[in-house]
């Protein structure tokens, strides 16, 4: 049994029980939990040592695989699709990492295009 794996004797044979991390009959293959592509919304899966993961999440995304929302993107995202104006007189309201801004039309400007 390879890494550290323990070999077991059975009847005519034997068994290796592997330590975290490894697999296979013999305990030689390394796992990759980055494998199974754990990370979402576009986050990308960095491989731990020996066993394990951690996903780097995109702008506006946190958690162990970037599922959750950071929580001001979540609130502009409701606000604007139940028709709240965040930004006035034609702007466009754009998400930014933890906040947003407006993209205001011409001849209108400030924060909120007013």
């Amino acid at each position: 049994c390879k890494n550290g794996g323990t070999c077991v004797n059975t009847m005519g044979s034997y068994k290796c029980n592997c330590v975290l991390g490894t697999e296979g009959n013999d305990c030689s293959r390394r796992m990759n939990k980055c494998s199974s592509y754990p990370c979402l919304n576009g986050g990308t899966c960095i491989k731990g040592f020996i066993f394990g993961y951690s996903c780097d999440c995109p702008p506006g995304y946190t958690g162990k695989q970037c599922q959750s929302e950071w929580m001001l993107d979540y609130i502009i995202r409701l606000l604007t699709q139940k028709g709240q104006i965040l930004c006035k007189n034609g702007g466009t309201c754009v998400n930014t990492p933890g906040s947003y801004k407006c993209s205001c039309i011409l001849g209108t400007e400030g924060d909120d295009c007013s």
